[in-house]
């Protein structure tokens, strides 16, 4: 017998996460008439922010209708507010910590229309690895982000000044450098595997945050503009329930 997974608490903890979001931050540009010199910031911040709202409040008012588009728009306006942080807003450290909690919110809703649609999908285990994978697939697009805009250029140097320590520490040839291409490799090789084998898919992603944490005390440089602790945790998290799901996949069956 099909077993139907309600969501209502992910819906209403999204639909009031929405209202706030519209009340903090469309609703004073609105009022403001989208003029740049009533807003805090300037006129091209002002707009990504009305843009990265607008998507996440249709986000969460469609998941309502449909969970699975829904929740892949809440994990689009994830993306969209990390690209605006790394290129557009300034100090938007808090910003990335705050959004956290909404990727899961629409990853869950992802898993539970596939648990209500596919009847494979019924099964805890599998449910669970469709939900470890569709995080691990926003994990990669945002990782592939930094890499790419923040990472490589600095190992290229063109976001350097022409300061020799810079270049000693950034180059790709430095310690820093074969570090940063090492784990870049272990991450893509991990997440590659995570498909068929999520028991070494979870080695490499622990190894992976290890190193990031070594280069981090030993670079403080590199916290600024690669992973930091913070965000890596979920790397961490990711690995260790790669091998718990491997190994003792029955900590993932409820009891009935």
């Amino acid at each position: 017998m099909k077993r139907v997974i309600h969501s209502k608490k992910l819906l209403y903890s999204v639909s009031i996460y929405g209202l706030l979001y519209f009340l903090l931050f469309a609703f004073p540009i609105i009022i403001s008439g989208f003029d740049p010199n009533h807003f805090v910031a300037g006129s091209t911040e002002m707009i990504t922010v009305f843009i990265a709202a607008l998507i996440f409040i249709f986000g969460a008012a469609y998941s309502w209708v449909h969970q699975k588009i829904g929740g892949l728009i809440i994990c689009f306006w994830h993306f969209i507010v990390w690209v605006f942080s790394l290129f557009i807003w300034p100090e938007a450290g808090m910003i990335l910590v705050l959004i956290l909690p909404m990727l899961y919110v629409g990853v869950f809703l992802i898993r539970n229309w596939y648990k209500n649609n596919k009847e494979q999908y019924q099964d805890e285990v599998l449910s669970t690895k469709l939900l470890l994978q569709i995080l691990v697939i926003n994990y990669a697009v945002i990782y592939l982000l930094i890499v790419f805009a923040n990472v490589f250029p600095n190992l290229l140097g063109w976001k350097l000044n022409t300061n020799v320590d810079d270049l000693a520490t950034w180059g790709y040839n430095s310690t820093l450098g074969i570090s940063l291409i090492i784990t870049f490799i272990l991450f893509i090789t991990g997440f590659i595997l995570s498909w068929k084998s999520q028991f070494v898919a979870g080695i490499l992603f622990i190894l992976w945050y290890l190193i990031i944490a070594i280069l981090i005390f030993m670079f403080p440089e590199f916290a600024n503009s690669g992973p930091s602790l913070f965000s890596g945790l979920v790397i961490l998290v990711q690995g260790i329930l790669y091998i718990q799901l491997e190994k003792k996949p029955q900590l993932f069956i409820k009891s009935k």
